[in-house]
């Protein structure tokens, strides 16, 4: 994928995540707000406070988003270098030998056991 495709999708979709994450927020204040309101009869008050708040998560997410204050996603380019650059070790390439041998050892004597 060129640079050029993978930054408007990744814009795309911080847009999309951001979007769904404010309509999250807002919805959970709204249906808490509702439910409080039932439960100890305060009317509309709960729910508009509860959605207030939710306003307010959102827009702290969406502030932390634009002024990098979150964690930032990181580049495609940059998941391929480190992929790239891994090499598992010695010790790892060596268990993996030996689990393969038992493998192999289980299956014969599975064999084994049919047969019979």
């Amino acid at each position: 994928m060129s640079r050029k495709t993978s930054n408007w999708v990744r814009a795309l979709g911080d847009a999309l995540s951001l979007a769904t994450s404010f309509a999250a927020a807002v919805a959970l204040g709204y249906f808490l707000g509702k439910f409080l309101d039932a439960r100890l009869g305060t009317g509309p008050y709960l729910m508009l406070v509860m959605m207030l708040l939710g306003v307010a998560a959102g827009l702290k997410m969406m502030y932390e988003k634009a002024f990098g204050r979150g964690k930032p996603s990181p580049a495609v380019g940059e998941q391929e270098e480190e992929a790239r650059e891994y090499r598992p070790s010695r010790e790892a390439i060596e268990a993996l030998r030996q689990a393969k041998e038992l493998l192999k050892e289980l299956e014969k004597e599975e064999l084994g056991k049919k047969e019979d």
